[in-house]
């Protein structure tokens, strides 16, 4: 993602896609985005979510694989709370997690954009949440004000995320 300057007023944040391959070219997948932030694939590939931090947002954009002649690009989930979201993972259920800087939050949403609700870190437990990974049935969740990792039980595995593919 491109974000900084990008802002809820001045939308010029952009999504790039370099493809595999040695003469691979870097294109744009995404602009006019306010401040894209976290990334996320969904379980069947055929879409990428991008966290539209500043208009507190997640959007849904076709990836090049898509085969739904309707997929257009579209806002999938609103976030509560905090800045916006952040890093995202989905599990193995479909279900889409993001973080919510400045939220103190993770915010949970099953596969059809609905909120379950959310994970809150403890009282006093700082709010900076930006990433967050599975590994096995636990949640990992980044603090970054205090500079904490949090373990959280799930009852659902984590998707690999991109880059474990």
């Amino acid at each position: 993602t491109e974000p900084y300057g990008s802002s809820t007023l001045d939308r010029d944040g952009r999504l790039f896609y370099l493809p595999p391959g040695p003469n691979a070219a870097l294109t744009v997948a995404g602009d006019g985005i306010a401040f894209p932030n976290g990334v996320a694939i969904t379980p069947n590939g055929e879409n990428v979510y991008v966290g539209e931090y500043a208009d507190k947002r997640i959007l849904s954009l076709p990836a090049a694989q898509s085969t739904n002649a309707f997929d257009i690009a579209h806002v999938v989930a609103y976030a509560e709370g905090g800045v916006g979201p952040d890093g995202m993972a989905f599990d193995e259920a479909g279900n889409l997690y993001a973080a919510i800087f400045q939220g103190g939050e993770v915010h949970v949403f099953d596969p059809a954009g609905f909120s379950y609700g959310g994970i809150r870190l403890p009282e006093g437990a700082g709010t900076f949440v930006t990433n967050l990974a599975f590994k096995d049935l636990e949640l990992y969740i980044t603090e970054a004000s205090q500079g904490v990792i949090w373990r959280v039980p799930v009852t659902h595995h984590g998707l690999p995320l991109f880059h474990q593919h």
